[in-house]
C-alpha cells in the first residue's frame, strides 16, 4: 500500500497499464483521456475517478504518469510540474531538446522527482547483468517490432531507439564523436526503419538498428568487452554470459545461461519513481538521462536525413538506376 496519490494522463494501451499497477500499489486516484469512452472504460476498470478536467486530475493528485503522444509531453508535462507535482513521463522525455532541459530546470526549481520511463531499464533480464557490464568496447542491438498506430506520430529512432541509445549511453561514459545513419519511411510519413553507427571518443562503438516494419518481433542486445561478452534477449528474457577465464595456465571459456521472467518491467518502474519520491532520491532514469538520449536521437535523425535526401536527389536525377 502506498500513499502518495497519483493520476494517469493519457490511458491508452500504456496508459492503462500505468493504471493498473498504481491500483495495485494502492495510489491510484483518476485518469484523465480525451477518449471520454476509453477514460470512463478504464476508471471502471480500476474504480477511480474520470477526470473530464485535466487541470483537475493534476491539482488532486501528488505524482503523475504522462503516457500521451510524445508530441504532447512538453507542453502537458510542464502543466504537472509547475503545480509542483512528480512526474513518470513515458519516453522519449519530449521532443525537442530545449524542451527537455526545460523539464529539467522546472522539476529541479520545483523540488519535484522526474523520471522518464525507459522501462528496458527495469527488465529483470538486464537487472540481472547490469552489474557486469564493464566498459564495453562494441555493443549492438536489434529492435524490432510490427507497425502499429501507436508511436507513429515520431520516427522509429524515438519510439524504439531509444531505448537501446539509453543503454549504449549509460555503460560508454565517453561523448559521441560520429554518427553514421541511414533510414527511410515505411508505412508512415515518419522515419520506420533506421541503423546507426554511433562512435564515441574513447573508441567505442554501438551499432543500433530498429524498424517496425517487421512481421516478426525482437529485442536484442550484446555487449562486446575485455575477456567477456553478454548477449540479452529483453523479450524472452533470456541471458548469455560468455567469460574467458584462466586456469592451471590455460585459458577456457566459461558459459552462464539463464532465464530472468519474475517480475514485470513497467511494475518495477513504477515502484522506483514511488520510492524516489517517498526517499526524496534521484530517480533511476533522470530526466539529464532522457535528455542526453534524445540529443544522440536528433543527431542519428539528422544523418538519416541528410543522407535520405542525397538518396532521392540521385535517384531524381538518374531515373534508370531506379529498379
Amino acid at each position: 500500500m502506498n500513499d502518495i496519490k497519483t493520476g494517469v494522463i493519457g490511458v491508452g494501451h500504456l496508459g492503462r497499464h500505468h493504471a493498473r499497477i498504481y491500483k495495485q500499489l494502492g495510489c491510484l486516484e483518476g485518469v484523465y483521456d480525451l477518449n471520454r469512452e476509453r477514460m470512463n472504460e478504464v476508471a471502471a476498470e480500476f474504480s477511480c475517478n474520470a477526470y473530464p478536467d485535466m487541470d483537475e486530475l493534476i491539482e488532486k493528485s501528488e505524482a503523475v504518469s504522462l503516457a500521451t503522444t510524445a508530441s504532447t509531453h512538453h507542453s502537458i508535462g510542464m502543466k504537472v510540474l509547475e503545480k509542483k507535482k512528480h512526474l513518470l513521463v513515458e519516453k522519449p522525455i519530449t521532443v525537442l531538446t530545449q524542451h527537455a532541459a526545460q523539464m529539467i530546470q522546472t522539476a529541479a526549481s520545483n523540488g519535484v522527482v522526474l523520471q522518464v520511463g525507459h522501462s528496458e531499464r527495469f527488465n529483470p533480464a538486464f537487472l540481472h547483468i547490469k552489474d557486469k557490464i564493464k566498459d564495453p568496447f562494441f555493443i549492438e542491438s536489434h529492435r524490432i517490432g510490427f507497425p502499429s498506430e501507436r508511436g507513429l506520430d515520431v520516427a522509429v529512432v524515438f519510439d524504439l531507439m531509444i531505448h537501446d541509445i539509453d543503454i549504449s549511453l549509460q555503460y560508454i561514459k565517453s561523448p559521441v564523436k560520429e554518427i553514421s545513419a541511414i533510414g527511410a519511411p515505411i508505412f508512415s510519413r515518419e522515419i520506420d526503419i533506421a541503423n546507426a553507427r554511433v562512435e564515441f571518443q574513447n573508441g567505442a562503438i554501438a551499432n543500433l538498428m530498429v524498424s517496425r516494419a517487421a512481421q516478426k518481433a525482437k529485442r536484442k542486445i550484446r555487449f562486446f568487452q575485455m575477456d567477456s561478452y553478454i548477449s540479452l534477449d529483453f523479450q524472452e528474457r533470456f541471458v548469455e554470459i560468455y567469460k574467458r577465464t584462466l586456469q592451471n595456465g590455460k585459458y577456457s571459456i566459461s558459459v552462464e545461461k539463464s532465464e530472468q521472467k519474475e517480475g514485470e518491467p513497467l511494475y518495477l518502474e513504477i515502484s522506483s519513481f514511488l520510492d524516489s519520491i517517498s526517499k526524496g532520491i534521484k530517480p533511476e532514469v533522470s530526466g539529464e538521462d532522457g535528455m542526453k538520449s534524445l540529443e544522440v536521437a536528433w543527431k542519428i535523425i539528422e544523418g538519416i536525413k541528410a543522407r535520405y535526401s542525397r538518396m532521392i536527389g540521385f535517384y531524381a536525377k538518374n531515373p534508370h538506376n531506379n529498379r
